[in-house]
Formats: C-alpha cells, structure tokens, sequence
C-alpha cells in the first residue's frame, strides 16, 4: 500500500478568519483578508485570493469582501505589521463600514496610511 501523500506546511497569513472544523489539507496559501466558512474543505496546494469568502467542499470562492480597489489598498497598507500602539490609536478607522461606500473606504485607508507614515517616521 502507497505511504498517504505528504504536503507541505500551509501558510495562514493576516487578518483570516476561520469558520468551525475546517480542513487544511496542506501546501496551501490563505491570504490576508480570507475568510473561510465552518466545515469547508481545503484542497491540497489551495491558493486564495486576498479579502475572499470561500466556503464548501471543495471550498470555492463565493465573492470577496470588498471592491478592487479597495482590497488592494488594504493589502499595500498592511496594518498587521504596525505595532499595537498604533492600532489602538486608529481603532476608530477600523470600526467603519468599508463595504457600503467604496470612496469613503479609500479615503479611510488613505487616512491610515498617513498615520502609518507619521508614525514609523517618529518611531525610528
């Protein structure tokens, strides 16, 4: 009898959220922004988009989170990487709606990404 196939490690990265049993059959990418439905399955070597809901078995993409522009301005910000300081001072921009209004989102992530500027240059 063969040995059961083995994959690679599977990388989570930020801001993904996990819905209850789901499984990772390994070597996949779930990108920042994913958000994956309880009990779905990933396949081997899965590869998600930024900012999508995906769901079933095998999990398939249903729709993303956010517009375009929107997603892609999030992932150029990457606030994941700033320091928990500046995500309590900015805790307010993230309370808001980014779906309803995709120019108010833009306007809000360029606000944060000032902040983020500001910041890192003070903090150097």
């Amino acid at each position: 009898m063969p040995p059961p196939p083995q994959y690679t490690d599977s990388i989570i990265k930020n801001d993904v959220w996990l819905g209850d049993e789901v499984m990772i059959l390994g070597g996949g990418i779930i990108e920042n922004g994913c958000i994956i439905g309880a009990r779905s399955l990933l396949p081997p070597n899965f590869r998600s988009e930024p900012y999508g809901i995906y769901a079933g078995i095998p999990a398939r993409l249903l729709r993303f989170r956010f517009p375009e522009k929107v997603r892609e301005a999030l992932v150029n910000l990457a606030w994941w990487e700033m320091p928990l300081t500046w995500l309590r001072e900015n805790n307010d921009f993230f309370l808001q709606d980014m779906t309803a209004d995709e120019e108010k989102a833009l306007a809000t992530i360029e606000q944060l990404s000032e902040s983020c500027k500001t910041f890192s240059s003070s903090h150097a």
